[in-house]
């Protein structure tokens, strides 16, 4: 946590407190448990709120050091440097009087983006929940269902009631016939909040496993919270459920009742279903016939490794058919699929003859398995897997 360079100390703590999302009582029972590290996961943004807390933070110590040094120079600097080293004091106290303000702002802004979604009459929202999954998901559904429709999407892993609501605000409006939202857990009632800002239209369910574990406790607690997006989603909702998943098949039927449900992972319980999967270790992709009922929809080549996105095309191609989209349009939209960024991404620098598999945006027990199969299908190449553990 400290560095011969105050600031920089500083700065690292803000850094931990933003990773915390701002959860005072998380992060002052994690602080002394953190260690610097050559390299950070992700780097300290400069929001609004990060600068306000910092400026406050630091007021703090300036403060004291004057009053305290009573005009002696060594004193202000030695109070100064080892203040910054304790940073995270004023820290916790610029949480708490900003609390009220901030509460405050946060429910003016969520109440605003509700009020705006309201209006949208035509708006299909299409809402997507998980332990893991949910981003590419997202991406492979709005590749397919742009080709048609004007779609805006979460972007990134913003997936907060904040920061669902800032979008909304700042970029949804007439123009967009679709709103694909990904929607983050943390805590029961979490998805809960997040259909009362963006009520579901359609309903996806990507897989449930330990994700979030330290906060939601235990699996019965995670799997009633992933599954408030069925619960809560509008009366006439569709529900998208991945059959592949342990725990969504064996849970879905206490949750659904009487509403429409689809589902992929299972070419057996579905009319449509992938086929005739091949790993293409010279093209860096998979083949695979996307197939309804006895019929061939066609014969696809995609630039992606790991072969749980093809279930995925399976059930946005579904929620395409839903909404009436033309099978040429799902088709071309099928063909412009791209890797998902640090999922499974591959690279290939051709001078050194070297595949680069980028799968660092997370790792859960699912992901592991699915990057262990990736690499066992390459034939001719020495593997190293490298890996910081789950």
């Amino acid at each position: 946590m400290f560095s011969i360079n105050p600031f920089s100390s500083s700065f690292f703590q803000l850094y931990i407190l933003q990773l915390d999302e701002y959860d005072i009582f998380r992060y002052l029972g994690k602080i002394f448990k953190v260690k610097r590290g050559k390299k950070l996961v992700k780097t300290l943004v400069w929001t609004n709120k990060a600068k306000i807390i910092y400026s406050l933070s630091l007021f703090q110590i300036l403060l004291l050091a004057f009053l305290i040094s009573n005009f002696n120079v060594l004193t202000f600097i030695i109070f100064l440097y080892f203040g910054l080293q304790l940073f995270f004091i004023p820290l916790a106290i610029s949480i708490l009087v900003l609390y009220p303000i901030d509460y405050i702002l946060k429910k003016f802004i969520i109440s605003n983006a509700v009020s705006k979604v309201k209006k949208l009459k035509n708006l299909k929202i299409i809402a997507i929940a998980g332990s893991y999954g949910k981003t590419t998901f997202k991406e492979i559904l709005f590749t397919i269902l742009s080709e048609k429709y004007r779609v805006l999407k979460t972007p990134d892993s913003i997936n907060t009631p904040l920061g669902i609501s800032r979008l909304i605000l700042s970029t949804l409006s007439n123009d967009y016939d679709t709103f694909i939202v990904e929607m983050g857990e943390y805590y029961k009632g979490d998805i809960k909040k997040l259909c009362r800002i963006t009520p579901p239209d359609i309903s996806v369910v990507t897989g449930i496993n330990e994700a979030h574990f330290e906060r939601l406790k235990s699996l019965d607690t995670t799997v009633s919270t992933i599954f408030e997006i069925v619960t809560y989603s509008k009366e006439n909702a569709v529900i998208v459920l991945n059959l592949a998943d342990e725990l969504v098949n064996k849970n879905h039927k206490k949750y659904v009742n009487n509403k429409k449900i689809l589902f992929y992972g299972d070419g057996k319980k579905t009319r449509l279903f992938a086929s005739g999967i091949k790993f293409n270790e010279n093209d860096l992709a998979l083949d695979f016939d996307l197939n309804e009922g006895n019929s061939l929809i066609g014969s696809f080549n995609i630039p992606i490794l790991a072969e749980y996105a093809i279930d995925d095309i399976v059930g946005s191609v579904q929620i395409a058919k839903i909404l009436d989209t033309p099978l040429p349009f799902i088709k071309r939209g099928i063909i412009k699929i791209k890797p998902i960024p640090h999922r499974l991404e591959p690279n290939f620098d051709k001078s050194k003859n070297i595949i680069f598999i980028d799968d660092t945006y997370n790792a859960n027990p699912q992901g592991v398995k699915e990057a262990i199969e990736v690499i066992s299908q390459f034939k001719n190449r020495r593997k190293i897997y490298v890996t910081p553990g789950m």
